[in-house]
């Protein structure tokens, strides 16, 4: 919280400091006179006279006692600056003093935001050792007829943070006022987990709505704490009032991911009668970190009954995320799951089908009975759903030989994202793609950069290793951008193609000003088991990579090599041995 700087001439600040007002240079005074003199300058005193009496005061601390009557009532003067140091003396000499309370728990009606601002400092600091004596002053303030009085006693309450002040805060949420209740929210967050959210509840329900969407907003810092509310939060998207409706969805998208024990309390929510709770809930089940089997299962299930195709594409998601790659053992998809998809994919509501075909992807060859309807999908001429539906057909693999065709003639659409995700689609099928390469070969001197990278990897994956294919990757090596650099350097390495040409690029790689395309080629080079004397040394050379994958990549590749050599030892010389081990040695 900001207190302004006073400014006071120098002289007369090193003078307060001291204890000494101007006079006092000519003759020593006792503590009483001093005092004394600090008293009078406070009642008659000029504004600079009033400050330096109450900086004195506040290096004399409990000492300066006699001087409280005088500084309470200074906390009228007419100047804010004066009042901020007034309050800053109370708090040093007796700050429990039941004169001193009342005092500053008052002064956070000032008209000045500086003096309050000081003022709820102040009492913070003494609630740290008399919270009980705080809640005591600041009592009057909350029973106070005017609204704004109760509001900032309320607010002193949230950021002193102490549990005796709970009560009073859940009791503002009942107050007649509005601001007086978003107060009372904002309170209730610094209390974080051990915030009330019964009373948060309450506020969801708030004839308000600046209350309802205060309440949606904290409510998401609180979280995992208050894990239920955020399925209330889902419900708030139908309120009447924008306000509200753009809080809830700020909330939402800040809620962090849900725990075991959550999930399973989440069971009902799959089968709530509103669909946003529905929706709600599978979308926190998805963010997840485990999920046992038995609830992979009633996911599933919900989703076999589920009749809303928003939420079955929710679901669907949430199905997934979790079927896949999230146990150590594989949950296969069941034959609802991939009908529903199926049934999304050639729906009415275009703006879900290319999730649809995203989610019927990541299932892979389980939704192999889905490739005829991602056929027909890429046909269509709608361009994010032939990419989403070329991307699936490629998780499919084998299972989608079929569409093998039509993804060769589509490495000449007009568009980039197609032909490129088309050849991305080509090199996931695999090896049944090689009818595809000719075209790939062609693709790799596309204008669109994203389409000759995936063109360079798309030839690694299907992994014929002619040598037309290496001469143009050794050609893409040596491209403008470092994302086709990188693919090409990488499908070298797939295909294993040794050649007069290839060791050469990917050597010239390892300098290259692009740690990815670094990577790539020293990976290559251990993968296709190059055992010169001279490249093994220009890999030793990146283990003094700064980064830590640049240096593990050429660790790795010494050690591929370094697995070759043991393997072929009976058919190599004593003298290239010999070589070999004194490089792989000094490495």
């Amino acid at each position: 919280m900001h207190v302004k700087r006073l400014e006071l001439p120098l002289c007369a600040m090193i003078l307060a400091i001291a204890g000494l007002s101007a006079t006092s240079l000519c003759r020593a005074q006792t503590p009483d006179e001093q005092i004394q003199k600090y008293i009078h300058d406070l009642r008659d005193g000029g504004r600079s006279k009033r400050i330096e009496a109450a900086s004195a005061l506040i290096h004399l601390g409990a000492k300066g006692q006699a001087a409280i009557p005088a500084l309470i009532q200074a906390l009228t003067d007419k100047d804010p600056s004066v009042r901020e140091w007034i309050v800053g003396a109370l708090q040093r000499i007796q700050p429990d003093s039941p004169a001193i309370l009342p005092a500053l728990a008052e002064l956070l009606n000032d008209g000045d935001k500086d003096v309050r601002a000081r003022t709820a400092v102040e009492l913070t600091q003494i609630a740290q050792t008399s919270a009980s004596a705080v809640l005591g002053a600041l009592g009057p303030s909350l029973r106070n007829a005017d609204a704004e009085t109760r509001k900032r006693a309320i607010t002193t309450l949230g950021q002193i943070g102490i549990e005796e002040g709970i009560a009073a805060i859940r009791q503002a949420f009942n107050d007649p006022d509005a601001e007086v209740r978003i107060a009372a929210i904002h309170a209730t967050s610094q209390f974080g987990k051990g915030a009330d959210i019964g009373a948060l509840r309450q506020a969801f329900n708030d004839k308000d709505a600046r209350v309802r969407a205060a309440a949606e907003l904290i409510v998401a810092k609180i979280a995992r704490a208050a894990w239920p509310a955020i399925l209330r939060l889902h419900m708030a998207l139908k309120d009447p009032d924008e306000i509200a409706r753009r809080a809830a969805a700020e909330a939402i998208a800040k809620h962090g991911p849900v725990g075991h024990e959550e999930v399973a309390s989440l069971e009902n929510a799959l089968k709530d009668g509103d669909r946003e709770v529905r929706s709600t809930a599978a979308f926190l089940i998805s963010t997840a970190s485990e999920l046992d089997e038995t609830r992979f299962a009633q996911l599933q299930m919900a989703l076999r009954t589920e009749k809303d195709h928003g939420v079955r594409i929710v679901m669907a998601r949430s199905v997934v995320k979790h079927g896949l790659g999230r146990f150590a053992f594989r949950i296969p998809a069941s034959p609802e799951t991939i009908t529903a998809l199926i049934e999304m994919l050639g729906g009415d509501d275009v703006a879900r089908r290319p999730a649809a075909a995203g989610v019927l992807g990541r299932f892979g060859p389980d939704a192999a009975s889905a490739v005829p309807v991602l056929v027909r999908a890429f046909q269509q001429s709608d361009k994010p759903l032939r990419a989403a539906a070329a991307g699936a057909l490629g998780h499919m693999g084998a299972a989608a030989r079929t569409a093998v065709p039509l993804l060769i003639e589509a490495l000449d659409d007009t568009d980039g994202a197609v032909r490129a995700a088309s050849a991305g689609a080509l090199g996931s099928i695999g090896p049944v793609s090689t009818p595809a390469v000719p075209a790939l070969l062609q693709l790799l001197k596309d204008q669109d950069v994203t389409a000759r990278a995936a063109a360079a990897t798309a030839l690694g994956q299907i992994g014929s290793a002619t040598p037309d294919v290496a001469a143009a990757l050794v050609q893409a090596v040596g491209d403008a951008q470092p994302s086709v650099r990188s693919a090409a350097a990488s499908a070298l390495g797939a295909i294993g193609a040794v050649t007069l040409e290839v060791v050469p690029a990917l050597v010239r790689t390892l300098k290259d000003k692009d740690q990815g395309v670094r990577i790539a080629g020293v990976s290559a080079l251990g993968r296709i088991d190059v055992r010169s004397p001279g490249v093994i040394t220009a890999i030793t050379h990146m283990l003094a990579e700064r980064t830590y994958d640049a240096s593990e990549a050429a660790a790795s590749s010494l050690g591929h090599i370094a697995d070759g050599l043991v393997r072929s030892v009976d058919r190599l010389t004593t003298s290239e041995v010999k070589s070999l081990l004194e490089v792989l040695q000094a490495a």
